[in-house]
């Protein structure tokens, strides 16, 4: 088991698994710093402007775009693990350990 999957107490397999769209929405309701997390998921700065520029969208909805963007951009390569490595990174562990607790079913 890698030391990611040990931290949060999920399996590599889980992990592993692209994230789902109902989990995007569950985690847009709690991801911080979607400005940062953008560019680390592999948006363009493009993307990012397009998402700050649109009028009246609150933080969940700019948070929910930057997501499904990531997994629109990455398909397959669009995983938890990725996810989970990107927050753990940016020292978000609460954040990370939240998706994880989707995965576990929290």
């Amino acid at each position: 088991m890698s030391a990611l999957a040990l931290k949060y107490g999920v399996t590599d397999q889980q992990l592993g698994t692209m994230i789902t769209d109902q989990h995007i929405a569950a985690v847009s309701q709690f991801l911080v710093r979607w400005e940062d997390v953008g560019p680390e998921l592999g948006l363009s700065r493009v993307d990012l402007q397009e998402i700050k520029s649109d009028p009246g969208t609150t933080v969940q909805t700019k948070n929910r775009q930057v997501l499904q963007k990531w997994k629109s951009a990455k398909f397959r390569s669009a995983t938890y693990k990725v996810l989970v490595e990107t927050l753990d990174g940016m020292e978000e562990a609460p954040c990370a350990d939240q998706v994880c607790g989707l995965i576990r079913g929290e």
